[in-house]
């Protein structure tokens, strides 16, 4: 992660972001990933809703046919629903 000195991450939890894994359904299929919540709550909710256009989802899976993409882009108006899974831990990951 690359951050100037003193530069503290915002989110949730004393200023880190928070990690979880997740089941997104799209029109072409369905991935699972590690999306990163952001927000004053850090909630899928406010991720799902915030002005970008698409998530980011890293280690990601196509649940169809096993492959495997480091980092995926999903625009938002191709997904039908987004599931959680479970929390996926707090490694390091590029800016998104």
């Amino acid at each position: 992660m690359h951050r100037r000195r003193g530069e503290r991450e915002q989110g949730t939890q004393g200023g880190r972001r928070r990690w979880f894994r997740v089941r997104v359904e799209t029109e072409s299929g369905a991935y699972e990933g590690r999306l990163r919540f952001d927000g004053p709550r850090g909630t899928l909710r406010e991720t799902v809703e915030d002005d970008r256009a698409y998530l980011s989802l890293w280690d990601a899976t196509d649940v169809a046919t096993g492959a495997r993409d480091e980092h995926l882009a999903i625009h938002k108006g191709a997904i039908r629903w987004v599931v959680l899974l479970g929390e996926a831990g707090a490694s390091a990951r590029p800016e998104a």
